[in-house]
């Protein structure tokens, strides 16, 4: 990477990061090139100094100028401040005027570089799944399933080198393959990096670890310093308490079963049962005779209704199951078949 660009990418990270929108990454890279030099130093801290100035409404005026100028001075030899005196040891110094001009100019260009960033930013659209699954075409062709009580925020076209997007909650993505533009989903210090892949991420902020399971493809989980890629049939994990990053086998057959309604059991609890079934079906199951959930169940229901596969677990046991005050309700007293 040239200069000139190195510098404009550092110019947008500085924005972010003033915006309150640079991820942990961001930030990282952002304080290693602060520290490479005085010069990044003194860069990053113009930018800041701006930023705060125009945050408190205090617009560009000559006051303002006046003031960074005071600040210059302190940095400015006794010549570069009065080159009356440097004339008579016989050096060429640019005159006091000229200098000011060249400050109120840097200024400006500045404060031009972060409201433009401010002000280019794309609109952003917001997919709220309430007490409904929704399903969604996003602006590059890639579908999103969003699960109840999900939120997705995405910019109305992806514009630059980066299709992102942030979730709140969980969803699965099938993503249009586009090698010049990685597929990054945000939630929280979290993200998924893909080109081209179908993929569930659960990151809902009950949940103790963020959870990414691949379908199709590759995804990267990247947290912090911490990234691993994720195959197909992989499960890769961000723990909150500890912040480390994991991966392992999947091996729930019914991690998406809240978008494709197939469930499969296989000599599992009836705890473990219904837990799934109310994940499945956003719906409150309520047992009246704990006993009950030892009972081992192996079935398959493929796109029934919640209301088939509670009758079929009714029967197929001897349950006594009613619908009451919200709820499902179910009782029982054996789990002889």
């Amino acid at each position: 990477m040239n200069n000139e660009n190195k510098h404009i990418e550092f110019e947008k990270l500085i924005g972010k990061y003033l915006t309150g929108e640079a991820n942990a990454e961001e930030i990282r890279r952002l304080e290693d090139w602060v520290t490479e030099s005085n010069e990044n130093a003194r860069i990053f801290a113009g930018y800041k100094k701006i930023w705060i100035a125009a945050g408190k409404g205090k617009p560009y005026s000559h006051a303002f100028v006046e003031q960074e100028w005071a600040v210059l001075c302190e940095k400015l030899t006794p010549e570069e401040i009065h080159p009356e005196t440097s004339r008579k040891a016989g050096k060429v110094r640019m005159p006091a005027p000229l200098l000011r001009m060249a400050a109120a100019f840097i200024i400006l260009a500045v404060l031009a570089g972060v409201l433009y960033y401010l002000f280019s930013k794309p609109t952003l659209v917001e997919l709220t799944a309430m007490e409904d699954v929704v399903s969604k075409t996003l602006p590059d062709g890639s579908q999103v399933t969003l699960n109840r009580r999900s939120k997705l925020s995405y910019p109305l076209k992806f514009k630059g080198e980066e299709r992102r997007l942030e979730l709140d909650g969980d969803a699965y993505f099938e993503v249009t393959h586009d090698k010049e533009k990685p597929f990054i989903v945000r939630a929280g210090a979290t993200e998924v990096k893909v080109l081209g892949t179908s993929f569930y991420m659960n990151a809902r902020q009950d949940s103790p670890a963020v959870e990414v399971i691949v379908n199709s493809g590759k995804v990267s989980l990247v947290a912090g310093l911490q990234e691993l890629v994720i195959n197909p049939g992989e499960k890769g994990t961000l723990s909150k308490k500890d912040a480390i990053v994991s991966k392992s086998l999947n091996e729930d057959p019914n991690f998406i079963s809240w978008k494709t309604r197939l469930l499969v059991f296989h000599d599992e609890s009836l705890a473990s049962v219904f837990a799934r079934i109310e994940q499945t079906y956003g719906v409150k199951i309520r047992v009246l005779t704990p006993a009950i959930l030892d009972c081992r169940l192996t079935a398959t229901f493929d796109n029934h209704p919640c209301s088939t596969v509670m009758e079929i677990i009714a029967a197929t046991f001897g349950f006594d199951v009613r619908t009451q005050d919200g709820a499902i309700q179910v009782s029982g007293t054996t789990c002889s078949k």
